[in-house]
């Protein structure tokens, strides 16, 4: 595993982290790897992919903040959320500089090529996000139980210092794939748009969480980042070219598709595949089942990056 400046749980080889579910793409034990020391008190947590634009719990405070020494990429499976066990989606994820290097010559030479055209080749190794402050309280034991789930296909937490606008810093929690989790997967930006365009998953559409992202970097010149721009263009081109025109930042998930968990259990743990099942009696096409309304019975009330929950 590589190091970074932070601590961080080593996914993979430590025996006290969860077994992988192989068939599911998640940690057995559905909640994110990692048992580390959280920093005292009150408690920021760095959010840079959904978190950004849906990030589904109630903080004390939220400010634009960034996170140096990691690229965000697309290279994290995702068969819980974006995607499905037979056709996983792709969402992002933090890689060190290590990692990078690590890497097929061509993914890194592209991903330096993407930097050096927009004229800011440090911006592959800076990412923006939001940090959000919790209370110290009891109810934030429950959100950090609820960022488990949401983050267990893969994801590990860390402690990393993350860097106001203003200048200031703090130590925040992040939740990242690293290199040795089983869900990470390097692709290049043309095998990642392909990815994108066509995979869909029980929090929607996969470019919907693209495109989410885009708008909000896109929602200060300090936080553009010239990857995701060339990402989500090229997704774009791909769906023009079999459904017509699509604007950026103009596509909305199917108002009526709905996927959402109701009530207790441990069954909730095939919903992939139930989901996978409804859609595939939909046409497998979720711009052609907008009338489809699913309630999924087996974990309790969960918030989705995608879907409020039915109570």
């Amino acid at each position: 595993m590589s190091t970074t400046a932070g601590k961080t749980s080593n996914a993979a080889n430590n025996e006290s982290q969860p077994k992988w579910n192989a068939e599911l793409g998640i940690w057995e034990n559905a909640a994110a790897a990692g048992d580390i020391e959280l920093p005292k008190g009150a408690l920021w947590i760095f959010g840079y992919g959904s978190l950004t634009w849906k990030p589904a719990f109630k903080s004390e405070e939220m400010r634009r903040a960034k996170i140096t020494g990691f690229a965000r990429l697309f290279w994290q499976r995702s068969m819980d959320h974006r995607g499905t066990p037979s056709f996983p989606g792709a969402v992002v994820t933090l890689v060190t500089e290590n990692d990078l290097k690590a890497q097929e010559s061509g993914l890194l030479e592209e991903l330096h090529g993407i930097a050096e055209k927009s004229g800011d080749p440090a911006s592959m190794l800076s990412v923006h996000g939001v940090a959000f402050r919790l209370a110290d309280d009891p109810e934030s034991k429950q959100i950090l139980a609820d960022l488990d789930f949401r983050e267990k296909g893969g994801y590990s937490r860390s402690i990393q210092t993350v860097e106001f606008e203003d200048g200031s810093t703090a130590e925040a929690l992040v939740y990242a794939g690293t290199a040795d989790n089983p869900n990470f997967h390097p692709l290049s930006v043309g095998d990642t748009a392909a990815v994108i365009a066509k995979a869909t998953g029980p929090s929607g559409p996969n470019r919907e969480y693209l495109f989410n992202l885009e708008n909000f970097l896109n929602g200060s010149p300090k936080s553009r980042d010239p990857y995701i721009e060339t990402l989500a263009d090229q997704v774009r081109r791909n769906i023009s070219s079999k459904e017509g025109s699509v604007e950026p930042g103009k596509f909305t998930a199917p108002s009526k598709l709905r996927g959402c968990f109701v009530g207790s259990g441990s069954d909730g743990l095939q919903l992939p595949e139930v989901f996978e099942t409804i859609v595939s009696l939909a046409g497998k096409n979720l711009e052609n089942a907008s009338d489809l309304n699913v309630v999924y019975i087996g974990l309790p009330s969960y918030d989705l990056d995608g879907c409020a929950a039915d109570k």
